[in-house]
């Protein structure tokens, strides 16, 4: 029974590896893999279109941003007016930070930002370097402009530095 599960356990290794490889392959050939939902954005298979009621709210989010509101009273402001996020919940800055530091509404896409670190636990990590990334460019529409993305960043790089202990 041992030998019998060192085996099975091997093919389970055999088996992720070579999903592993083959959403890699897909990656550096520029297709978008394991994109499910993302508000302001309806995703059926490899077809990625705009929401426009949710991208609004994306552009408000960042256009409130940039003109010196906090990830705090955005999030207050959505939820006063009875707003939620794409799994029907409150608006947290969280939330809302999430929406500003994602790439993909300038319809550029980073991909393998997390991994799996082992096939028997799962565990998700996010990837600092231990494996390759891929720019993909003009995957699909652009809910923001570059400029605003980039203005977002270097501000939410000032909060952050700002709020740093010590």
């Amino acid at each position: 029974l041992t030998i019998l599960s060192s085996f099975a356990q091997e093919e389970s290794r055999s088996v992720s590896e070579n999903c592993k490889w083959r959403i890699r392959k897909k990656m550096e050939q520029g297709e978008i893999v394991g994109l499910r939902a993302m508000y302001g954005y309806i995703i059926r298979g490899k077809d990625i279109t705009i929401e426009p009621r949710q991208a609004e709210i994306v552009r408000e989010i960042f256009g409130l941003y940039i003109s010196g509101e906090s990830s705090v009273s955005i999030a207050r402001n959505l939820n006063a007016r009875g707003e939620t996020t794409l799994t029907h919940v409150a608006w947290t800055p969280k939330h809302v930070r999430e929406i500003l530091t994602n790439e993909k509404y300038t319809g550029n896409a980073l991909l393998q930002k997390t991994y799996i670190s082992d096939y028997l636990n799962k565990n998700k990590k996010r990837n600092r370097g231990k494996l390759p990334t891929f720019f993909v460019e003009q995957s699909h529409e652009a809910i923001i402009d570059m400029d605003t993305f980039k203005r977002a960043q270097e501000l939410l790089a000032r909060a952050s530095e700002k709020n740093k202990p010590g």
